[in-house]
């Protein structure tokens, strides 16, 4: 990819309910707008199809399916925006290592998404499947990172405060209390 563009990265299993077919079509609608790269790192049974719709959407100058990234980490921390198109999740824990790090949000209001981001506060959310809305929402991140990184911010401690593994451990146990009771 050339260098010095802002990195739009998504981190999941290439399987359908991900949703990397919707951003694939949000990316070529971002790539008509400005210029980025996109990254997906994962691997899964659309590997080929992805690489297939790549191809006839024109995006593959832009566009790296990395595979399996054991430094998932260091790619999220290079993005300009941390991309989680879900079409279905129960939580998202690689949305949540993104707001760990800081790393400018968008994501599905798929699932649990919600119960991470809420829309403007920590992230940037858009209806499931809609690849115009995904677009616009990447296309406001690039626009104004500062606003991103001031929500990024905020959804790192909310993470910490609400979804630590000890807050879990205790969310868990109060619900087996509340039932032997």
């Amino acid at each position: 990819l050339p260098p010095g563009l802002p990195l739009v990265v998504s981190v999941g299993a290439l399987a359908k309910h991900k949703g990397h077919r919707v951003l694939l079509e949000a990316a070529a609608r971002v790539l008509r707008r400005r210029d980025a790269a996109f990254i997906l790192a994962g691997e899964g049974p659309l590997r080929r199809s992805l690489e297939d719709q790549a191809q006839r959407l024109g995006i593959t100058d832009r566009l790296r399916l990395s595979g399996f990234r054991a430094d998932v980490g260091r790619l999220i921390a290079a993005a300009a925006v941390f991309v989680f198109p879900s079409l279905g999740e129960g939580l998202g824990t690689s949305l949540m290592d993104a707001l760990l790090l800081e790393c400018p949000v968008v994501a599905s209001t798929a699932g649990g998404i919600p119960e991470i981001i809420t829309h403007g506060e920590q992230g940037l959310l858009v209806p499931p499947g809609d690849p115009e809305a995904l677009a616009a929402a990447i296309l406001e991140v690039l626009g104004d990172p500062r606003s991103g990184i001031e929500r990024a911010r905020r959804g790192r401690l909310r993470v910490l405060e609400e979804f630590s593994a000890d807050r879990m451990v205790e969310g868990t146990l109060a619900v087996y209390r509340e039932i032997l009771q």
